[in-house]
């Protein structure tokens, strides 16, 4: 089984995968965004297709993984999808589409980190190199996670608000969903 986290940045999926994988003693897949070479907007402002990809094929290494026990992983097929909604267009989002639907169709656990997208946006602010989103962007991502998360089968996701509780009280409430899950 794999867990996937998601949210926009700065919603603590990092942390709280982390913090999880540490408590529970499951393996923890960190997306490195310092190895995709597409990531720096300024470098490459026009290479949307090629930056979805690369987090795509990335996520499907995970998805192939011959696993014996549970992962925990820090980032969601899903929210490749969702970025790939803002970002790309036409041909390329068709093509993007088609890709996706060719992932491996294996049954995931998804930890949603869900709140104040405001608040969200100022905490990846903080943080160095994550200032490249824009505000309307952001906002724009918390958005499309809230669709595509209706067409997700709800006895794989468990929902997390965070409207200001310390990240400790946030892992707490996900582990104690966890458990309902044999975790």
């Amino acid at each position: 089984m794999i867990i996937e986290m998601i949210g926009v940045p700065g919603s603590g999926k990092t942390t709280i995968a982390t913090e999880i994988s540490k408590s529970k003693k499951i393996q923890l897949y960190k997306e490195l965004d310092i190895d995709n070479p597409f990531l720096n907007y300024r470098t490459y402002p026009d290479a949307t297709l090629e930056r979805s990809l690369f987090f795509m094929l990335n996520r499907l290494r995970v998805e192939h993984l011959d696993l014996t026990t549970p992962i925990i992983y820090d980032g969601s097929m899903l929210l490749d999808i969702c970025y790939a909604q803002i970002e790309l267009s036409g041909a390329e989002l068709s093509l993007f589409d088609q890709l996706y639907k060719l992932k491996a169709k294996q049954k995931n656990l998804i930890i949603w980190i869900d709140g104040d997208v405001d608040r969200f946006y100022n905490r990846a602010c903080d943080r160095d190199g994550e200032n490249v989103l824009s505000r309307e962007v952001h906002s724009n991502l918390h958005s499309s996670i809230a669709k595509n998360m209706l067409n997700v089968e709800k006895d794989t996701v468990i929902k997390i608000l965070d409207y200001g509780q310390r990240q400790d009280e946030i892992q707490l409430e996900a582990e104690n969903e966890l458990r309902k899950f044999g975790l």
